[in-house]
């Protein structure tokens, strides 16, 4: 399981909401283990897969209807291998349409 976040603040503030509910490892450096759930940012996932994948922050603020919000959005939503969760506090992005 990946939780992916826009920005690592953004990420940072998810990991103190989860931490306490279920183990997570905060993954900066590129190093991913197989098994268990990841917190990191968009851009450290690049080229990986994931069985599942949470957005933690699909949020209008994180990504706002731009050409570098589009493509993040994208790579992270494409990491998944089975499924992808979007979640948003307040309203969603409009990169979603109908879909959230």
């Amino acid at each position: 399981l990946a939780i992916l976040c826009r920005t690592d603040i953004d990420a940072r503030r998810v990991a103190k909401w989860v931490r306490p509910l279920a183990p997570v490892r905060w993954v900066t450096d590129g190093r991913f283990r197989a098994r268990g759930a990841q917190i990191t940012t968009i851009d450290q996932v690049k080229g990986l897969e994931f069985d599942y994948v949470v957005v933690a922050d699909a949020g209008a603020e994180a990504f706002p209807d731009v050409p570098a919000a589009r493509r993040a959005l994208y790579v992270a939503a494409t990491r998944a291998r089975h499924e992808v969760v979007f979640l948003a506090i307040g309203r969603a992005t409009p990169l979603l349409g109908d879909v959230a």
